[in-house]
């Protein structure tokens, strides 16, 4: 697949490049660079009015906590309804561009 990113923030520039393409393989970064040539058979992307990010990483996310919970209310959640509902927090992050969490924890152990 070949990504045709608009602009590209790598964390290693001090500023975005622009026109970049990014190729992924097997579900990783294969090469970065311009006018990238796609496999044949490859998808091609436009996202050309786009700005493309690396994964962002939270090293505080409570998944298991939703806004506007109370706290007392939250306790008496039962285990399973609490890991369904951290499944659907987690999955909200990632549509957010978070690749990475860290929960530092819960009264439930998994």
């Amino acid at each position: 697949m070949i990504l045709r990113c608009g602009r590209l923030i790598d964390g290693r520039a001090d500023q975005a490049a622009s026109a970049v393409d990014v190729q992924v393989a097997d579900g990783r970064i294969a090469a970065v660079g311009k006018d990238l040539t796609a496999p044949p058979g490859a998808r091609t992307i436009d996202l050309t009015n786009a700005t493309c990010l690396p994964g962002f990483i939270d090293l505080h996310a409570h998944i298991l906590i939703n806004p506007g919970d109370v706290l007392a209310d939250s306790l008496r959640k039962s285990s399973a309804r609490k890991a369904l509902e951290g499944l659907r927090n987690a999955r909200v992050r990632l549509r957010n561009g978070f690749t990475t969490l860290r929960d530092p924890g819960d009264e439930d152990l998994y």
